[in-house]
């Protein structure tokens, strides 16, 4: 009894012993990572322990607050923290010199990209979107037509998910040749699919999930495509072309998984913030009647034109986009020792712009928290600095398909205002 209560004595020692050496030498990796950003003359926010910089995790609010909290405390466009043990430089600064040759787009390295971005830029060019943007004015007045009938009826309407299902409509239309109607096939599996994505943070399993349904069904089309030679002017087909090459070359950095996951990304990026921005859109739009108004008489005078970049209803358009940006943070991660403005930048450092602080900086934008699409006439672009507006990002790694989010917007709330028109609510 003695002995066996020694030897239980003497393996808890050990393991007591093991323990504290693991962690001891963990604590003094992860702190000596830490030495680097306490060396730039730059506020810091002070790390936990070995855990990094809590607040992300710790403050209970929404996180693009937390870094207007920041930006305000520290009183400086620039500040450094760790992301667990990882160096972050966390900044709303427009420096110039912070572009895509220094900074490297994190789901892709340098090559990759260049390779994914020489097939699919010229799809977003304005005669290919033009041709791809063909079936939209079907699916809105599709949309228009549902929206009539519940509203006779005097059945209340969740605008959120109408507006989720008309940007999917769009994207399955235009992008990957599909017909879907989700006003009336509410649990079509796209649509079921697809709802998990903006909140797969939170339900990462689902995430996975819904991923691995998407690719099947992508992959199902581009193989229907190959196997019947059937050619399409939409965002797919350069899938199709794209896969061809790379059966070809056997040396090409591509293989099916990474073009079929272009598939996705295209979804994802242009499901979930069209759709929100056409919420956001709505509501501004309804505590501003004013506002409506113009745009709406701007709206039934070139019915049949295209909106150029300059008119009211991309001013509006771009207003809405500035205090609800579709992505609250762009991340880049440094490809190489660097130094920009003075501050010593080693590869492997994030970078961290946070959107949404630089779009309410009052020194960026006056009285920000004002809708006021007068911001973005063309009279009053040379006021705005340059990379202090970008919900879709800037330079040459900018949100790619936002030629398109653009178009889907204007063809979404032409067709809104058309039913305001008609007497609707």
């Amino acid at each position: 009894m003695m002995k066996s209560c020694y030897v239980n004595n003497k393996s808890l020692s050990w393991a007591c012993h093991i323990c504290i050496t693991t962690v001891s030498l963990l604590y003094f990796y992860l702190n000596r990572r830490h030495g680097y950003l306490e060396k730039l003359s730059l506020p810091h926010e002070k790390a936990f322990l070995c855990f990094g910089s809590p607040p992300i995790l710790w403050y209970n609010y929404i996180h693009h607050f937390y870094f207007m909290e920041a930006f305000k405390r520290f009183k400086s466009q620039t500040f450094t923290r760790y992301n667990g043990s990882l160096p972050t430089l966390t900044t709303m600064n427009p420096m110039e010199k912070i572009k895509d040759k220094n900074l490297l787009l994190t789901l892709s390295d340098g090559s990759l990209w260049k390779l994914l971005r020489k097939d699919i830029t010229p799809v977003f060019t304005s005669g290919k979107l033009k041709e791809m943007m063909e079936p939209v004015s079907d699916i809105a007045n599709q949309f228009v037509a549902y929206i009539e009938t519940q509203s006779s009826e005097g059945k209340s309407i969740k605008i959120q998910d109408k507006f989720q299902g008309l940007t999917l409509d769009i994207i399955n239309a235009c992008a990957y040749g599909i017909k879907t109607n989700s006003s009336e096939e509410p649990d079509h599996e796209l649509l079921r699919h697809s709802k998990i994505f903006p909140g797969m943070f939170k339900y990462v399993d689902m995430f996975g999930k819904a991923n691995d349904e998407l690719i099947k069904i992508a992959n199902s089309i581009i193989e229907t495509r190959e196997s019947h030679n059937i050619e399409k002017k939409d965002f797919l087909n350069v899938l199709v072309q794209m896969r061809k090459k790379s059966h070809e070359d056997p040396n090409t950095l591509l293989n099916d998984e990474i073009i079929t996951a272009q598939a996705i990304i295209f979804f994802i990026a242009g499901y979930s913030t069209t759709s929100t921005t056409l919420c956001c859109l709505t509501y501004m739009l309804a505590t501003h009647p004013e506002i409506q108004e113009k745009l709406y008489k701007e709206i039934v005078s070139s019915e049949d034109k295209d909106f150029s970049e300059h008119s009211y209803t991309s001013a509006v358009i771009k207003e809405t986009l500035r205090m609800y940006p579709p992505v609250a943070l762009h991340l880049r991660v440094c490809a190489k020792d660097t130094e920009v403005e003075g501050i010593p930048i080693k590869k492997g450092t994030i970078i961290e712009m946070p959107i949404y602080a630089s779009h309410y900086n009052p020194e960026f934008f006056p009285n920000p928290n004002e809708f006021k699409p007068e911001r973005f006439f063309q009279e009053n672009n040379l006021e705005i600095i340059p990379n202090t507006y970008r919900p879709f990002g800037n330079g040459n790694r900018s949100c790619i398909a936002y030629r398109l989010s653009f178009h889907i917007l204007v063809f979404g709330y032409r067709n809104h205002q058309k039913l305001k028109g008609a007497g609707a609510s």
